[in-house]
């Protein structure tokens, strides 16, 4: 199919240097115009990252679940840090016209390897950030090693902001407690000696993922009871890739018309 642009050049609406960008110019902006009316695609670090972000945001901002969808990772896709960081290289060369979102855990792992990205270079529809800090982790809990004096590993209060951040941290503290109401405590795993600091887990993970879906499912029955629940730290993350949905795009807001969060 030819276009014929003779009267456009008479007219002067047209020059000799515009000829070769107007069919790669309209592209773009079909191509954009496209992404702007698409749901956001998040990338998360594993499954139950994706699962605990996906069922939040049904809790919370239920008026915003077709307007952003989580990676399915029951396609069994490879999850962690680094498996996240080649998984942004491939959707950026890919030229995918979604706005995408990847979100990594506040942890050392993800800080180490998000230092491989080329970040200027990435496009503006692609954003990326680590889950925000939270309050409840900067007075946390935290088992260090055995020595003489603690055969068993003796717990300090540390902030745990940047190393041990995984989403367990942000499902709230009422999961977060054990039957004695005391929080379960980071364990320090292992030491990334290019960032000069450790990675901590949240030690009982299966437990917290339970007591969580127990959560969601009392949430669901009785919607009233979200109001007394712990949600602040999901509510951020959620918060943060609405922001990060919105400056894709070079400053163009894409969320523009989409029901207020709050």
């Amino acid at each position: 199919m030819c276009l014929d642009i003779t009267d456009l050049e008479e007219e002067g609406w047209s020059s000799d240097s515009q000829r070769d960008t107007l069919a790669s110019g309209a592209v773009a902006h079909i191509t954009g115009m496209s992404g702007m009316h698409a749901p956001v695609v998040v990338l998360t670090e594993g499954r139950t990252d994706a699962e605990f972000l996906s069922t939040a945001l049904k809790m919370l901002y239920p008026h915003l679940t077709d307007l952003i969808r989580f990676l399915d990772y029951e396609q069994k896709a490879e999850g962690g840090a680094g498996a996240l960081v080649r998984m942004v290289r491939a959707f950026a060369a890919a030229g995918i016209v979604n706005r995408i979102v990847a979100v990594f855990d506040n942890d050392s792992a993800a800080t180490d390897a998000l230092r491989v990205l080329d970040f200027p270079n990435l496009p503006g529809r692609l954003q990326v950030l680590q889950y925000p800090a939270i309050a409840l982790a900067s007075e946390y809990p935290t088992l260090g090693p055995p020595s003489q004096v603690s055969p068993a590993g003796s717990v300090s209060i540390a902030d745990v902001n940047g190393l041990a951040g995984s989403i367990e941290m942000y499902l709230g503290r009422d999961v977060l407690v054990t039957s004695d109401g005391e929080l379960r405590p980071v364990q320090w795993k292992s030491y990334i000696s290019s960032l000069r600091q450790y990675q901590g887990e949240v030690v009982d993970k299966s437990n917290i993922h339970d007591a969580f879906r127990a959560k969601c499912a009392l949430a669901s029955r009785e919607p009233k009871v979200i109001s007394v629940q712990d949600w602040e730290g999901l509510r951020l993350i959620i918060d943060a890739i609405c922001s990060a949905a919105q400056l894709a795009f070079g400053g163009v807001d894409p969320t523009a018309g989409w029901p207020a969060v709050g």
